[in-house]
């Protein structure tokens, strides 16, 4: 019998801003995450698991480990429920990220797909990796949001915007564990330069 391919899938939400990110790794294989503003922990926690198995096909036998236990069990056991009741909970309240779970009911197939829960923070590689690019995802965006700001506000000025254009291009062409290194040293440069432009005004 075929192994199964291992999966571990992670989400995570900034509670003072709502940025968001996904994440999920096939160790030593593959690995993919991004970025969603306004979100929450579980609405990450499913775009993870549905990205995973969709990247696995219905087809492919794999174990796919979650730390979000609402994940694990909505999935193998309190679907089945809500479809039963119109996507209603047994509390009668309408069911959160209806459309989220209605994607992974199409995308799960139980006869191959094995969803378990994994303890998170506990040292495990595949979920801690998850994690590191979950945190990515939120800093690259950030990043990136501080870069075009700024873009914006030195825009008539070549010298400061070709600088700008250089540190985008460069950030883009980062590995990365390169990116998550240094996103927070752009951040602090590029907002005292704003700052400055803005008081020179």
């Amino acid at each position: 019998m075929t192994d199964r391919l291992i999966i571990y899938t992670d989400g995570g939400c900034s509670m003072d801003t709502g940025d968001s990110g996904w994440a999920f790794v096939i160790p030593g294989k593959y690995e993919e995450y991004g970025f969603k503003a306004n979100s929450t922990n579980n609405e990450m926690e499913l775009t993870a698991l549905l990205n995973a198995l969709t990247y696995a096909g219905k087809d492919t036998r794999v174990k796919v480990y979650s730390d979000s236990t609402y994940v694990v069990k909505g999935l193998t056991e309190w679907v089945y429920g809500w479809i039963r009741r119109g996507w209603i909970t047994s509390s009668g309240t309408p069911v959160a990220n209806k459309e989220l779970w209605e994607a992974l009911y199409k995308a799960y197939n139980p006869a191959v797909h094995e969803i378990l829960y994994v303890k998170g923070h506990a040292g495990i590689e595949g979920n801690e990796r998850c994690d590191e690019l979950v945190q990515l995802a939120k800093i690259e965006k950030k990043s990136k949001v501080v870069i075009d700001r700024t873009q914006k506000i030195v825009e008539g000025d070549a010298k400061i915007t070709d600088m700008i254009d250089i540190i985008s291009m460069k950030y883009d062409q980062l590995l990365p564990i390169e990116r998550r290194n240094l996103a927070p040293k752009i951040l602090t440069k590029l907002a005292i330069l704003t700052n400055k432009i803005q008081q020179d005004a």
